[in-house]
């Protein structure tokens, strides 16, 4: 009997996970912002069969791991050329604000480097974002994958709070 029900139970988490797939992912180490420990996150967004999405986010600081599930968007926008890290936010879109956004966090001397996108912001046209959560005042949870002028992918990065590449 035991056998019969672990079956089953198999056959419906298989059956349930097997209509959701993952559209996009991004792992990033980074030092954490209040003391020295490393923190290890992962993002991943998932399309479920009815065509909406969730992000599941899973957080490890010093081996203990955490995870949770959090609504999740997926938008796209042009990216205008020549933006520095002294735009006025006001003046961008969403893309452009978390371009600029990247661009001051890894050119401020206060951070010492430890900031940086791992692609060449300047180079960006359009970004998709995918993100997590609801955005508030302090920034937003955002995958941001940069695209340039012939929308080929120059690479993948966290952005909206802090900034650093995708692995």
């Amino acid at each position: 009997m035991k056998t019969i029900l672990l079956s089953m139970l198999l056959a419906i988490a298989t059956t349930a996970s097997a209509h959701e797939t993952v559209v996009k992912e991004c792992s990033v180490t980074m030092k954490q912002i209040i003391g020295d420990k490393m923190v290890n996150l992962e993002m991943k967004i998932i399309a479920k069969e009815d065509k909406s999405l969730y992000a599941k986010v899973t957080e490890t600081i010093d081996g203990v791991s955490s995870s949770y599930n959090d609504e999740a968007q997926i938008s796209e926008e042009k990216v205008r050329a020549n933006l520095t890290a002294e735009f006025e936010y006001e003046n961008l879109n969403e893309a452009e604000g978390l371009i600029v956004h990247a661009m001051s966090l890894s050119e401020d001397p206060v951070f010492h480097g430890a900031f940086s996108a791992g692609v060449d912001l300047k180079k960006v046209r359009s970004a998709k974002m995918y993100t997590v959560g609801e955005s508030t005042r302090m920034g937003s949870a955002t995958i941001v994958e940069a695209k340039d002028l012939n929308n080929q992918i120059l690479g993948s990065f966290l952005g909206g709070f802090v900034v650093s590449p995708c692995k």
